[in-house]
């Protein structure tokens, strides 16, 4: 359960469906019958967005039925070679959207994604929902107004393992941690004037089992 920062949106999933009430009234404004295991919820810090997720599940392969006989006991595919399946690219990834973002303005979804990592599963706005960033594999990916098809800035970490949003008007800083080291991190942050980056870093050294 959750509600919208305005107040005016209330959300829960029973089980069966996702529902979005409008506190004004206690109607229902979404009702998603096809979102029962939703997991988290998040509404963006304006309430012009409301984002749902659950466990991502990847494409089941079904075995491939036996071919049938041409009636004298011998498979007429047997007479020529199998063709080969196509790659499969090393990145790609099988299954269907479990990140999902509707608009609160039209109740329509308007973008999905496959979100494997719940931790980092929603967009991480700034408070005017300016910009948001989503943290993808080991990319950090920014995109302004709301366009969900096209970022207009990436940064690339192999070692990125965390970043947040910053309450400030613009410019807009998202702190950033990476593991430098074992048992060292890189404490920094990212600002976004113009979509520009410039960064700024530190090293912290800590142990670990004393936290």
């Amino acid at each position: 359960m959750s509600f919208s920062p305005c107040g005016k949106f209330l959300a829960f999933c029973d089980g069966e469906k996702t529902v979005v009430l409008d506190t004004s009234d206690w109607q229902p404004r979404l009702s998603l019958s096809d979102l029962s295991s939703t997991t988290a919820m998040y509404f963006s810090p304006k309430s012009n967005f409301f984002c749902t997720w659950h466990p991502f599940k990847g494409a089941v392969n079904k075995p491939k039925p036996p071919p049938a006989s041409n009636g004298n006991g011998t498979n007429p595919e047997e007479t020529a070679p199998a063709a080969a399946p196509p790659p499969t690219p090393a990145n790609s990834q099988v299954g269907k959207p479990n990140l999902k973002i509707f608009s609160l303005e039209t109740m329509q979804l308007v973008a999905e994604f496959i979100e494997k990592n719940q931790k980092h599963w929603h967009p991480a706005w700034t408070q005017d929902e300016a910009v948001f960033g989503r943290l993808v594999g080991s990319e950090l990916l920014f995109h302004h107004n709301s366009d969900f098809g096209k970022y207009t800035t990436k940064l690339v970490s192999q070692k990125m393992s965390d970043f947040s949003v910053s309450p400030s008007a613009s410019p807009y800083h998202f702190p950033l941690t990476c593991q430098a080291e074992i048992n060292q991190l890189m404490c920094g942050f990212i600002v976004i004037p113009n979509f520009k980056i410039r960064s700024r870093t530190r090293r912290f050294s800590k142990l670990i089992a004393s936290i």
